[in-house]
């Protein structure tokens, strides 16, 4: 499916950008403000509003219409539960780096070192599982006809959001070059 494709490139992008952020969060002294708050819009626009809202809103929904119980299981208690702990460490690095930069405490730092490896752990583990499990079984188990529908809804989300989605690659590519 060329759906699941264009979503495995973007965990390959999203795991990147987890590789620059640890780097930050085991070194604080490398944090700098405004390269902070683009890896918290980046994990914001583009992990979840981009990537995550693409396959809630339409991967998901065709899986679910199958009636597996398996899929019902992996999506709603474990895939739709790690989207929204990712969410949580995204708001709270976000308010994070706004009181830092408001107060300059570096008890801030501490918390948002904590929150961004948190959230580094959840997402790694969370894509890897999509890539090796929940995709796999999505490409063996829907029909041609769901499959082809996913795909048309995919190309038509990435032709909508392309110029957003380019933008965040971009930001990734400033992010690898600096750290």
């Amino acid at each position: 499916m060329k759906a699941v494709e264009i979503m495995m490139e973007e965990h390959r992008n999203i795991r990147r950008m987890l590789v620059k952020m640890k780097k930050i969060a085991n070194d604080m002294s490398l944090y700098q403000s405004e390269d902070m708050k683009d890896i918290v819009e980046f994990c914001h626009g583009y992990a979840d509003e981009h990537h995550h809202m693409k396959e809630e809103k339409i991967l998901f929904p065709e899986m679910l219409k199958c009636n597996y119980e398996l899929f019902e299981g992996m999506i709603n208690h474990v895939m739709l539960v790690e989207h929204d702990n990712g969410r949580e460490h995204v708001r709270n690095m976000a308010a994070l780096v706004n009181d830092y930069e408001e107060h300059k405490d570096e008890r801030y730092l501490e918390r948002l070192s904590f929150e961004m490896k948190a959230y580094c752990e959840v997402l790694k583990e969370h894509t890897e599982k999509e890539d090796e499990c929940l995709y796999q079984f999505a490409e063996n188990a829907l029909s041609d006809n769901v499959k082809q529908r996913v795909d048309a809804l995919s190309l038509e989300w990435e032709s909508l959001n392309k110029e957003r989605a380019d933008h965040f690659v971009e930001v990734l590519h400033h992010i690898e070059r600096a750290y």
